[in-house]
């Protein structure tokens, strides 16, 4: 067994690192909740949906590293249109993965979850 001291340093280490974990995982989620918002901007200005909704970890607050950024569609004029869109946003997001649902087209589930967590951007 350690002895005290030696304990008590490996604690501190140990609180050190989460604290720096817990401070790197909030500034990933205020990058990722800004591209989010580009996102959105581009959406709405280029192909006039009705509402674009942030869901998932990053609406959450429980990003960490792997998390990409789910966005929810509602009102796509032209449903043929979601690759477009999807390309468009690609680049905005990067390195974030981005996953990209029209509410048209999921499961009630799915809808009911967005719109009872989701952040309307």
């Amino acid at each position: 067994m350690l002895p005290h001291d030696e304990r008590a340093k490996y604690a501190e280490a140990w609180r050190l690192r989460a604290h720096d974990d817990h401070r790197r995982r909030r500034q990933l989620r205020r990058e990722a909740l800004l591209r989010a918002q580009k996102a959105a901007e581009v959406i709405k200005a280029k192909y006039r949906v009705k509402k674009v909704y942030l869901f998932g970890s990053t609406a959450r607050g429980d990003f960490w590293d792997h998390s990409d950024i789910d966005i929810a569609i509602e009102g796509l004029p032209d449903p043929g249109k979601y690759l477009s869109v999807f390309g468009d946003i690609w680049d905005i997001v990067y390195p974030y993965k981005v996953d990209l649902v029209c509410l048209e087209e999921v499961s009630a589930r799915v809808k009911e979850r967005v719109l009872s967590e989701g952040i309307l951007l």
